[in-house]
């Protein structure tokens, strides 16, 4: 710990200053700044990761059961009745949800209720979470064809 006097002159309290990281000294006896990184010698000395929330387990697995499906959130917001906003905060674990939507939701994406919050879902059914979005399948507008040649 250092001690400064911050304001310059003599009669001024003096504070206590504290490196941000520690302090090393190299070969030549200088002192260098490092941050020292934990070892493990085993796997069960390592930290595990804290357990997902129900809310982030329940948005996940909505979002890989419809892209599984191939539907899209407005898709599946429409056969549920509710609105693909919605549908997006949700599967961003940004929202609550209540059982009623649960049900509307599970009926769309042709699931039981009580798969879509369990934690080993991904597995249990085989899913990608790599998967991000669900493939497009055909343009929701018409598009007009370019002919090859310019005239």
């Amino acid at each position: 710990m250092i001690k400064a006097n911050l304001t310059g002159r003599g009669n001024a309290q003096q504070h206590v200053v504290r490196p941000c990281c520690r302090l090393h000294l190299n070969v030549k006896g200088f002192q260098t700044p490092w941050f020292q990184t934990p070892r493990f010698s085993s796997i069960e000395g390592m930290p595990r990761a804290a357990p997902l929330s129900l809310r982030l387990v329940f948005a996940r697995n909505i979002r890989l059961m419809r892209i599984h499906a191939g539907m899209s959130q407005e898709r599946m917001a429409a056969e549920a009745g509710l609105d693909r906003a919605f549908v997006g905060t949700l599967e961003r674990g940004q929202r609550n949800i209540s059982i009623d939507n649960i049900e509307l939701i599970s009926k769309a994406i042709g699931a039981p209720a009580h798969e879509l919050m369990d934690p080993d879902l991904p597995q249990q059914r085989d899913l990608d979470v790599t998967l991000t979005r669900a493939p497009r399948t055909a343009r929701p507008y018409p598009v007009k064809k370019r002919s090859s040649r310019r005239n």
